[in-house]
């Protein structure tokens, strides 16, 4: 622009040079310097896109480079969960075969024990079979309390002793001819009554006593003794005769239901008969 300016000035006529002609100059010159500052604002405005572009490319490099590290970081923590999980599974399985080790160690030395002493595993034995005892006993005499009633059996005695005595009574009135054989007629029922009466008598007034039993199943005991006791006597008694108001008459044991009214026999009268309901009936409680 300068060698354009030179050249115009060069190539103007000299008349033209003067005032005009530096007007002319300096505006040539207000244009350089404006095309200048263009110039310079273009190179500026390039320089900072550049470096806006450097930033974001750093910005986002520098996001991504922090993203991995965080995802780095969360897979070293899982990995060491992982590895510390391992562990504590492999020492816990260490442990229970350590305790189940110990164990069998300690059975096999009591059982050693038991095999050089064998005095001790007899006593242990012993022991377990008394135990076993008195668990079977305990239940035996929980059954025993809940098949016989103590109430019940006392009135059952009460009432046999009373038709003992009215029978004792008929006897003495009715004429001994019209029986040639007396029959006990008692259900089994009232019988098995007797029977734990006088056991329980006999244990109330310590006749008996085993001290290492438990009272109900002494009462078993005695029981079923008594009761294959009067079954002998039955055969025993069987056919025996007895003299009775000066007549023999044969005695014969039979375990009968009175409820049913079974016959007496044709010899007996109507008012023999009458006598023997009425002493068949039940009656008060005798004390």
């Amino acid at each position: 622009m300068q060698r354009c300016t030179g050249r115009l000035l060069a190539s103007a006529p000299s008349r033209l040079r003067g005032p005009s002609t530096v007007q002319v100059v300096c505006g040539l010159n207000i244009c350089q310097l404006r095309s200048l500052k263009q110039q310079r604002a273009q190179h500026a405005h390039l320089q900072h896109q550049a470096s806006l572009g450097r930033s974001s490319s750093s910005s986002s490099s520098s996001s991504s480079s922090s993203l991995d590290s965080r995802r780095h970081t969360c897979q070293q923590q899982h990995a060491t969960q992982r590895r510390k999980a391992v562990a504590c599974t492999a020492s816990f399985g260490n442990d229970v075969a350590a305790a189940a080790a110990c164990l069998s160690s300690k059975v096999s030395a009591v059982l050693a024990n038991l095999v050089a002493l064998p005095w001790l595993g007899l006593a242990a034995v012993l022991v377990s079979g008394v135990l076993l005892g008195l668990a079977v006993s305990k239940a035996i005499s929980a059954y025993v309390a809940k098949e016989f009633d103590a109430d019940r059996t006392s009135l059952e005695n009460a009432e046999l002793r009373q038709k003992v005595e009215d029978l004792q009574q008929l006897m003495m009135k009715v004429e001994p001819l019209a029986y040639k054989s007396m029959r006990l007629r008692f259900t089994k029922g009232i019988n098995k009554a007797v029977i734990l009466g006088m056991v329980d008598t006999m244990l109330a007034n310590k006749e008996v006593n085993i001290w290492w039993l438990p009272d109900q199943l002494e009462r078993i005991i005695y029981f079923n003794m008594m009761t294959l006791m009067l079954s002998v006597l039955d055969e025993v008694v069987d056919g025996m005769s007895i003299s009775f108001a000066g007549h023999n008459v044969r005695l014969s044991l039979t375990y009968l239901d009175v409820e049913r009214g079974e016959g007496f026999g044709p010899a007996v009268t109507a008012k023999t008969e009458a006598l023997l309901k009425s002493a068949m009936q039940p009656v008060k409680q005798y004390s």
